[in-house]
């Protein structure tokens, strides 16, 4: 079916396009949620009430400043990152 107004435009290409973003929306949700499963996982290993991430740390700016926890590793993760406690 084509969409008035629109030349070549279907709606099975409208929906194919939503399910694409949809699709990367969710698995960037995903990532973000393993990242904090991850980080809640390290704050009870070090003995840490609460940890946030350096760039939590940024975007709260000169309200809070956290205790620097140090630089970790997170499995399924690349690299180190700094974390903050608070």
């Amino acid at each position: 079916m084509f969409l008035s107004g629109w030349p070549g435009l279907t709606a099975e290409n409208v929906f194919e396009t939503l399910s694409d973003f949809v699709e990367s929306r969710l698995s960037a949700l995903g990532q973000d949620l393993n990242f904090l499963f991850r980080m809640e996982r390290l704050a009870a290993t070090q003995r840490v009430p609460s940890l946030i991430s350096y760039e939590a740390q940024s975007q709260m700016g000169t309200l809070w400043k956290g205790q620097p926890a140090g630089a970790f590793a997170l499995k399924g993760f690349e690299g180190e990152y700094q974390f903050f406690s608070w």
